[in-house]
């Protein structure tokens, strides 16, 4: 019996479903060990606990910073700037603050 007279003629340029089929098969199998899960170095704990490790850890980091950073600046005093000095009202006998611009301008 001679099948090739029931077999469709193959259009060039067309994919037959079978050979999709088939890439797909091997791509999925060739892909499957890089989806696997890595394991991790420590499996007695798992992902939920290493993450507020970290998370402990690194508010740690910040907070040894801070502390550093406020021993160091302890002795020093803050300078006593106002930068809204030339928005507020002037108080009873100073001067106003745009006779005190006009005098500054006139220095330079």
């Amino acid at each position: 019996m001679n099948f090739a007279a029931y077999r469709k003629p193959v259009v060039q340029g067309r994919i037959s479903v079978r050979t999709v089929l088939a890439a797909t098969v091997v791509l999925a199998s060739l892909a499957g060990p890089a989806l696997a899960p890595v394991r991790a170095q420590d499996q007695s704990k798992t992902p939920i606990q290493l993450l507020d490790e970290a998370k402990r850890n690194e508010n740690a980091d910040v907070d040894r910073r801070y502390k550093a950073t406020m021993r160091r600046t302890e002795g020093t005093e803050a300078a006593k700037v106002d930068p809204w000095r030339t928005i507020r009202p002037a108080e009873a006998g100073a001067k106003k603050p745009v006779e005190a611009r006009n005098r500054r301008l006139k220095k330079h």
